[in-house]
C-alpha cells in the first residue's frame, strides 16, 4: 500500500520514496482512512499505544521525512516529551520511546505556547530555528497544536525534505487529526495522572503498612515486632568475646498501673499528652544509646547495654531513671503522679536470646505489680510464667474486642420465694476454643494483669444497660448487682466513671448495687471510706461482698456507709441444721443478728437445700440466692424467669 495522492498519476520512477508531494489520493479513501485511525485511537489508554498506532498509520495518509509528537502536559514547566513516529520506532505498544526537550523559540515550542498552527512550504524563503531532531535539508514544515478545552496539551509535528509538501488539502486532514488528538491526548494524560497517584497512593500506603508493622502509630516507637529485631541485633553484638567477657544487655519492660482509669478520666486527648509526656521523659533518660519501644497499650520496653565488655551495673542507670518518671505530670493545669511497674531481665546472665529476654522481663514485671515494687524487680527463676498461662493471658487481653466476654445473672429471691427481688451480674468467657472459661481461671489472672479493670468497666456498663432494657420491657425494677474488684476500687477517679456509666446507660442509681470485699478495708480506711461516701452521694447501694472470711469488724462496719452484708456461700454450704453446735449456723444467725441492729440487708449466697432454705427464712434472711432458685443465666433465661414468675416459688 502506497501513502494517498490527490491525482491519478504515478510517481516518477526515478524519484526516491521521500521525493514527492504527500497528497491524498481521493477524498472519499482519504477520509475512510481517517476514520479507521481515529477509531483506533480512541482505544489508546497510554502514550505508548497512542505512539504504536500513529506511528504506523500515519505513514499511509501522508508522505513525510520525519514526524513526532510533543505533549506539554506532565513534563516540568520548562520542557515538554517529544515520541518519535517515524514507522518501526515503535515496536511496542507498551514501551514509549520518547525524551526531552527545553522549550525554546522553536516553531513545537511556539506551537505548545501560543496554541496556533506553524506552516512553512519554503523554509529556504522562510528561515528559523530547526525543529529538535529534523536533519539538515527540511524545506516544509506542519506543526498542529493539539486542544482540549481550550488548553494544548501537545502537537503533532511534521517535516519534509519536499517545498510545498504540506498543501491545503493535507493541512485540512491534519487538522482533523488534531482535533481528535487533543481529546484523545487530554483523556490519555488524565489516565496517566490518575494511575501516576494511584501508584504513588500505593506506594506510600505500603510504606505506611511497612512503618506501622513495626512502629506505633500515635508515639512512633518501634512496636513489639521491632524491638526483637533491634535486641537481637543488640546480643549478636554483645556477645563478641573479648578478654573481659560478653557485654551485658539490660532489658526492662515498664508498666503504667491503672492507665485504664487515668486514661478515661482525662478523655484521649488529655491521655495521649500524659502518653507521650512518659515517652519524652524516658527517651531523655535513656538516652541516645537506649532502646525504647511500646509493647502495649501502657507498656513500654527499653534495653540498655552495657558501656564495654563485662560486668556492669545498670541500678544506678535505673535509679535516675525512676526518680525521672515519678515526678508529677501536668496535663493543663491537672497534676498527675503515675504508679510506674518495672520488671527487668539481664544478658546473658538470664538468658541468651531476645525472645527469652523479653519474656523473663515480663515475669519479673508481672512479679513487680503483684507487690507494688516502684524500683525494677529483676527476674528469678521462680518466676517462670508456663507458655499455657501465658497463652490465657493473651487470649484474655483479646477477649473484649472479640466480644467473647459474657454477663449472666444469677437471681435473688425474696425471703418466701415468690418474687426475684434482684440479680447479681457475673462475667463469663467464652472462649471459641476453650470454651466456657471458669472464672477462677481467669478473674485472677485479670486482677494479676490490671486487665480486671477494663473488663470490670464493661461488665458495669453492660447490666447496667441490660437493667434499663428489661425495665423498658415492663418488668418490675430490679436491684442490680455489681462486683468492684480491688483494683477497680484503687483507680482514682472511680465515682466519676460509675456516674458516666449511669448516664449513658440511663440506669436510675436506686437500682444499683455495688458489691466490694473486705480486703479493701485493710490498708488504708480513710481512704477507702472517703471513695463509698462518694459512690454512696450517687445515690448507689453497697454491698459487702463475702463477708465473714476476711477482717470483720465491728468498729469499721459501724463507719462505713454500707447497705447490705452478704454471707458467704461458705457459711451456707457447711451449715448443718440439725446440729446446735454447728459454727456455721452461728456465724449466720450473728451476721443477720448484726445486719439488723445496723439496718442492713441481709443476703445468704449459695443456697442449695430447702433445709438451708428453711433456716434462712426462720432467722430473717431478706435475700437469698443459690443453685436451688437459679445457675447462673444468660439475659434471655433471667427474662424468661421473670415473666413467669406468676406464683411463689416452688409452686
Amino acid at each position: 500500500m502506497t501513502p494517498l495522492s490527490t491525482t491519478n498519476q504515478s510517481q516518477p520512477a526515478s524519484g526516491a520514496a521521500t521525493d514527492f508531494v504527500a497528497v491524498p489520493r481521493g477524498t472519499v479513501e482519504a477520509f475512510w482512512l481517517l476514520t479507521e485511525l481515529t477509531g483506533e485511537l480512541s482505544s489508546a489508554r497510554t502514550l505508548a499505544e497512542m505512539q504504536y498506532m500513529l506511528s504506523h498509520k500515519l505513514q499511509w495518509l501522508f508522505n513525510f521525512d520525519y514526524c513526532t509528537l510533543a505533549v506539554k502536559e506532565g513534563a516540568g514547566a520548562s520542557e515538554y516529551m517529544l515520541l518519535d513516529l517515524m514507522p518501526g520506532k515503535s515496536r511496542n505498544r507498551n514501551e514509549l520511546v520518547a525524551r526531552l526537550q527545553p522549550l525554546g523559540d522553536n516553531w513545537v515550542s511556539r506551537v505548545l505556547r501560543d496554541s496556533k498552527p506553524f506552516f512553512a512550504n519554503d523554509l529556504h524563503q522562510k528561515p528559523g530555528d530547526p525543529q529538535p531532531g529534523i536533519v539538515d535539508g527540511v524545506r516544509s514544515v506542519m506543526v498542529l497544536p493539539l486542544v482540549s478545552g481550550g488548553v494544548c496539551m501537545g502537537s503533532l509535528n511534521f517535516s519534509s525534505r519536499r517545498v510545498d509538501a504540506f498543501d491545503p488539502t493535507i493541512r485540512n486532514i491534519g487538522s482533523i487529526i488534531s482535533l481528535q488528538l487533543g481529546g484523545n491526548l487530554a483523556t490519555i494524560l488524565s489516565l496517566e495522572q490518575t494511575r501516576k497517584i494511584l501508584q504513588e497512593t500505593k506506594e506510600q500506603l505500603n510504606n505506611r503498612l511497612a512503618y506501622l508493622s513495626q512502629n506505633d502509630a500515635f508515639t512512633g516507637l518501634p512496636t513489639r515486632r521491632l524491638l526483637q529485631l533491634k535486641l537481637e541485633e543488640i546480643l549478636r553484638e554483645a556477645a563478641q568475646e573479648s578478654d573481659r567477657g560478653l557485654r551485658q544487655v539490660a532489658v526492662v519492660s515498664l508498666d503504667i498501673t491503672h492507665y485504664d482509669g487515668i486514661n478515661a478520666a482525662l478523655h484521649d486527648s488529655g491521655g495521649d499528652q500524659l502518653l507521650m509526656s512518659l515517652v519524652m521523659r524516658l527517651q531523655a533518660g535513656l538516652g541516645p544509646e537506649g532502646f525504647l519501644a511500646r509493647s502495649g497499650e501502657s507498656e513500654f520496653t527499653f534495653v540498655l547495654a552495657g558501656p564495654e565488655p563485662g560486668p556492669f551495673d545498670f541500678g544506678p542507670k535505673l535509679t535516675q531513671l525512676v526518680d525521672t518518671l515519678q515526678l508529677p505530670y501536668y496535663v493543663g493545669s491537672q497534676e498527675i503522679n503515675l504508679n510506674l511497674r518495672m520488671g527487668m531481665a539481664e544478658f546473658p546472665l538470664h538468658a541468651g536470646r531476645a525472645r527469652e529476654l523479653l519474656v523473663k522481663a515480663q515475669s519479673a514485671l508481672q512479679q513487680a505489680k503483684k507487690n507494688g515494687r516502684v524500683g525494677p524487680v529483676k527476674y528469678t527463676p521462680d518466676l517462670d510464667v508456663s507458655p499455657e498461662l501465658l497463652f490465657m493471658e493473651s487470649q484474655l487481653r483479646k477477649a473484649i474486642d472479640r466480644n467473647e466476654l459474657r454477663v449472666f445473672y444469677q437471681p435473688q429471691y425474696s425471703i418466701d420465694g415468690t418474687e426475684i427481688a434482684g440479680v447479681e451480674a457475673l462475667v463469663r468467657w467464652e472462649h471459641p476454643a476453650l470454651g466456657m472459661v471458669s472464672p477462677a481461671q481467669f478473674i485472677p489472672l485479670a486482677e494479676k494483669n490490671d486487665l480486671i479493670i477494663k473488663i470490670g468497666q464493661w461488665v458495669l456498663e453492660e447490666a447496667c444497660r441490660q437493667s434499663v432494657e428489661w425495665q423498658q420491657k415492663g418488668y418490675r425494677p430490679l436491684k442490680m448487682g455489681v462486683n468492684l474488684s480491688y483494683k477497680q476500687f484503687e483507680v482514682h477517679n472511680l465515682p466519676q466513671q460509675v456516674a458516666e456509666v449511669l448516664e449513658k446507660t440511663g440506669l436510675a442509681s436506686e437500682y444499683l448495687e455495688l458489691e466490694l470485699t473486705e480486703s479493701l478495708f485493710v490498708q488504708d480506711f480513710e481512704a477507702t471510706l472517703a471513695k463509698i461516701r462518694q459512690l454512696k452521694a450517687l445515690g448507689i447501694h453497697i454491698a459487702l461482698d463475702d463477708f465473714g472470711t476476711g477482717y470483720s469488724s465491728l468498729s469499721y462496719l459501724q463507719k462505713l456507709p454500707i447497705d447490705t452484708l452478704k454471707i458467704d456461700q461458705s457459711f451456707v454450704r457447711n451449715l448443718v441444721v440439725d446440729s446446735s453446735n454447728s459454727t456455721d449456723r452461728t456465724i449466720i444467725e450473728t451476721i443477720i443478728s448484726l445486719a439488723r441492729g445496723l439496718r442492713m440487708e441481709v443476703i445468704a449466697e449459695g443456697v442449695e437445700t430447702a433445709e438451708q432454705l428453711k433456716f434462712l427464712q426462720e432467722n430473717g434472711c431478706d435475700r437469698m440466692q443459690g443453685y436451688l432458685f437459679s445457675r447462673p443465666v444468660t439475659a434471655s433465661a433471667l427474662e424468661l424467669m421473670l415473666a413467669s414468675l406468676n406464683s411463689p416459688f416452688g409452686a
